[in-house]
């Protein structure tokens, strides 16, 4: 039995559509780096870990502690300029 082969692969190989105005581009853009770093905090009060949880109780957010911390740490630092060259 004949192996088969994708009728996508078929139009491909034959050139069909390349008169076409939009291409396909064959490659693509390569995928950024994604650059973190691990950090230990040295200690964290527990009323800060208590404050999130009522957040958490009262629906005013859905972060866990760490992704909360890396927000207001990030929203710290926009507001302060850090990200300004």
């Amino acid at each position: 039995m004949a192996e088969r082969k994708s009728i996508f692969d078929a139009a491909r190989k034959s050139n069909v559509g390349g008169d076409a105005k939009l291409k396909v581009n064959e490659s693509g853009a390569p995928a950024p780096e994604r650059r973190t770093r691990a950090k230990t905090i040295k200690a964290i009060n527990e009323e800060l870990f208590e404050a999130h949880a009522r957040l958490v109780k009262k629906n005013k957010t859905n972060l866990d502690v760490s992704n909360y911390m890396k927000e207001a740490f990030r929203e710290k630092l926009e507001r302060d300029g850090a990200f300004e060259e």
